[in-house]
């Protein structure tokens, strides 16, 4: 995943802070381009990273769930991998 700074050094997630939003805000610009990164990163971090237990040293975020965040957004993707 590459890692769009905007808040911090580092991803990080379980919490909502710094960490987790530039997290969020690299998955979204890396599936669906800056502008709906910029637009959709806060909330994305409080819906999805934010829930992550802080303590996973691993953990994957299905595909369906970026999808389904996106598309409630009006974002319409034919297929993520």
């Amino acid at each position: 995943m590459p890692h769009y700074p905007k808040h911090s050094d580092d991803f990080e997630w379980g919490y909502g802070g710094s960490g987790p939003a530039d997290l969020a805000y690299s998955i979204l610009r890396t599936f669906f381009g800056a502008p709906f990164a910029e637009a959709h990163y806060q909330t994305f971090k409080w819906d999805v990273i934010a829930a992550i237990p802080r303590t996973a040293r691993r953990y994957t975020i299905p595909a369906e769930t970026i999808r389904a965040f996106a598309e409630a957004r009006g974002y319409r993707i034919e297929d993520v991998a």
